[in-house]
């Protein structure tokens, strides 16, 4: 959830907000500041884990101007939103899309509601209004607005009650890119297994679990258009699909159906047991975020070590 004031004001810096962002309207922000002067042709989207995919390292394999345009709990169906806006913009080139996904990026196949998932209206569609009142109403609720003014009032960061709404972080984001920083890695240099002794998550190896097929007819259709929009551009895409933690698995199934869409050699599954070695927790950084190592061991793969370096 995000300040009501990102909306109707304009910044120069959002990379060490405040309060958190509300990451795909920043993102698209970010890329129309700077299209004209970095002419960006190259786009890793999709969940927060694109987190572990640096542009310099994505660079090497593409040889792309690459830019990070991602989106909070980002589903397929968001992802076709941004394709779309991106197809719009007149003179815009598409060369390489890294999508970064996960089982619930294939559930959402429609724009997601709520502020959240919120997009400027010139990729939406909707009114101006409409977009200032979703966030008006998301700054009112009340799981947002009692921490915000507690921090505001006492000036004192409470991470059980005020994580994912004020950032504690400091710069989060490059500038240019939308890289993340990854302050944890510091962490980690700095504790070593001390940062992981630390995270109230547990550290046991989970048994092997695969989910029931997920992209069926809907799905597919949604991703069908994505791959149309790449077609139309020429675009080399690649779908990541990374390691979990807990080590539930995607069904080869639903593999099958992307690689039959996308190309065999344009998808990876690290969460199958051939990657098993990566579900070790000095993989993670939490639960649900695994490390810039893992992102590099994808990209590796999914490139098939074809770097420019």
């Amino acid at each position: 959830m995000s300040d009501p004031f990102m909306v109707i004001r304009k910044y120069t810096d959002y990379d060490a907000p405040e309060v958190a962002l509300s990451e795909g309207v920043i993102s698209w922000n970010k890329y129309k500041a700077n299209e004209k002067s970095m002419h960006f042709d190259s786009f890793i989207m999709g969940t927060s884990c694109t987190k572990a995919f640096h542009i310099k390292e994505w660079s090497k394999y593409t040889g792309g101007k690459g830019f990070r345009m991602f989106s909070n709990n980002e589903g397929a169906g968001d992802l076709l939103l941004k394709m779309q806006a991106l197809d719009s913009e007149k003179g815009q080139k598409i060369k390489n899309v890294l999508i970064v996904a996960d089982k619930q990026f294939f559930e959402e196949n429609h724009p997601q509601p709520g502020i959240m998932h919120a997009m400027p209206p010139e990729v939406t569609g909707q009114s101006e209004i409409k977009y200032q009142m979703d966030y008006f109403q998301g700054f009112c609720t009340p799981m947002f607005l009692i921490p915000y003014l507690r921090y505001r009032i006492f000036h004192e960061y409470d991470d059980k009650t005020m994580n994912g709404i004020i950032n504690n972080d400091g710069r989060i984001q490059n500038s240019i890119t939308n890289d993340a920083v990854l302050c944890q890695d510091d962490a980690i240099k700095k504790n070593g297994e001390k940062y992981w002794e630390n995270q109230s998550w547990p550290k046991e190896h989970h048994t092997a679990f695969t989910y029931a097929p997920i992209i069926k007819t809907e799905s597919i259709s949604c991703l069908i258009q994505i791959r149309s929009i790449c077609q139309r551009h020429g675009t080399n895409v690649k779908i990541a699909i990374g390691p979990t933690f807990n080590a539930k698995q995607m069904n080869p199934k639903d593999i099958a159906t992307l690689k039959k869409i996308f190309g065999d050699k344009n998808v990876v599954d690290f969460s199958d047991n051939i990657h098993s070695k990566f579900r070790n927790y000095h993989y993670f950084y939490d639960k649900a975020h695994y490390r810039d190592v893992v992102g590099n061991a994808i990209m590796k793969e999914l490139y098939a070590e074809k770097s420019r370096s």
